[in-house]
Parts: C-alpha cells; structure tokens; sequence
C-alpha cells in the first residue's frame, strides 16, 4: 500500500544465485552473464525485480579532454579566477609523479586556449599527463607545468590555474 516499514528486517533473496547474488542487505551482484530475480519479503509480502546481468562496458582508453585555463587574480589564491585566452598548452603523456620510470614524455598535441581559457584535446590516451602553459606575451601570468591524471571517464574536464606575476 505504499506505507514506509520501519524496524522490520527484508529477507533477500536471488532466484539464481549462479546469475546473480544478493546480500542480506540488499546488496545485489552479478556472477554471470543472464536475467535473475531479486525478491525481497518483509512480514509476508514480497517485492521482486528482474536484474539482467550484461558485460562490463570496456575500460576507458581515450579520452576527450577540456582544459580550463584561469588566472588566479592574487598570489596562491584560486578562489578568484578569469580566463586566460591565447594560452599555449604542450600536453604530453607521462609517467606517475615518484614512480621512478625512464620512460620518456610523449608530445600528445599543442593547442592554444579560446576566448573562453578553454582548449580541447581528442582521442588522448588514458595515463598521466604533463601540461605546459605558456600564457600569451604581456599576459600578467606566469608560465606553469602541472602533472595529472583525470579521473576514468570518456569527457574530462580540468580546470588549471596560472599565477599572477609578482
């Protein structure tokens, strides 16, 4: 009837368990590919879902990527920013900060940021990267490098501050 219970426990259960698991929480995950039911049962009235069990999407290993190039308006200070348009921005593959290998920097692209402080970069290969910011000449911005690795998912989009020359 649409009333919420409280104080009373669910019993969970799964009607295949080779498809599908489920906790006594209500924690619900799959073990192989197909359909399963989930029907959870509180004082003798039961609830049930389907659950189709797919596979996993493929890991991301491109992405697309938004840098976002602000200028902090005062010294160590992000909290008031403005575009910096005409920023050149060298963005190269590289290896985790501290993990000591001798791999080399790849050059991925140059590009230089819009009206907007934004540049794009395609198809970037997932890892970590090293961003060279070159503000434009008379800019009041000094020229940056910072490492990263964006979180795993197919658009990134980074924000990325340039301090103000003393």
């Amino acid at each position: 009837d649409g009333e919420l219970v409280v104080g009373t426990q669910a019993t969970w259960a799964s009607s295949d368990p080779s498809i599908l698991s489920v906790s006594d929480t209500g924690s619900v995950r799959g073990v192989a590919l197909g359909t399963a039911q989930v029907t959870a049962t509180i004082d003798g009235l039961a609830a049930t879902a389907q659950v189709i069990v797919v596979e996993p999407p493929p890991p991301i290993t491109q992405y697309n990527m938004t840098l976002n190039i602000r200028g902090a308006l005062s010294a160590n200070d992000t909290t008031e920013t403005e575009p910096v348009p005409g920023t050149t921005v060298a963005l190269y593959s590289t290896s985790a900060p501290g993990s000591g290998s001798a791999n080399p920097d790849v050059l991925l692209a140059t590009r230089v940021t819009d009206d907007s402080g934004n540049v794009l970069f395609t198809a970037v290969p997932a890892g970590w990267f090293r961003a060279v910011m070159t503000p434009p000449a008379g800019s009041p911005y000094q020229a940056k490098t910072e490492t990263f690795r964006p979180i795993s998912q197919p658009d990134v989009y980074l924000d990325l501050y340039l301090q103000r020359t003393p």
